[in-house]
């Protein structure tokens, strides 16, 4: 009855393909397991994320959506510059807000492209 965020080392990479044991994890975890709804892991330096729609039932119809997202900054200058990946939950608004701050650089991107680090996830 409660939704279940994993997190992993090494899960994918930056293009969304999935490790060899991510795809281990993968089929014997997320796949099967109805609760898991967002999937967490780093170890690769780069930042991404992967989309599944799962078909728990079998019936031809998406019953939920699996989102699993890469984050790992170490590669940076100083140990990846101090950047974490949040995500504030807000179910009034029916999503998660990911975002990347450096508390020590007081800066809210670590890319170019902002939609790298800052997006909605629906819940």
């Amino acid at each position: 009855e409660r939704y279940t965020v994993l997190g992993f080392h090494s899960y994918m990479h930056n293009t969304g393909a999935l490790t060899t044991i991510g795809k281990t994890l993968f089929e014997q975890i997320v796949a099967p397991n109805p609760n898991v709804r967002l999937v967490l892991c780093g170890h690769h330096h780069a930042a991404g994320q992967r989309i599944s729609e799962l078909d728990d039932d079998g019936d031809g119809v998406t019953d939920r959506t699996v989102y699993q997202l890469l984050a790992d900054y170490q590669d940076a200058p100083k140990g990846g510059g101090g950047f974490i990946r949040l995500l504030p939950f807000e179910p009034s608004e029916e999503k998660i807000r990911v975002h990347t701050y450096s508390p020590y650089l007081d800066q809210t991107s670590f890319y170019e492209e902002p939609q790298t680090d800052t997006f909605d996830i629906p819940l």
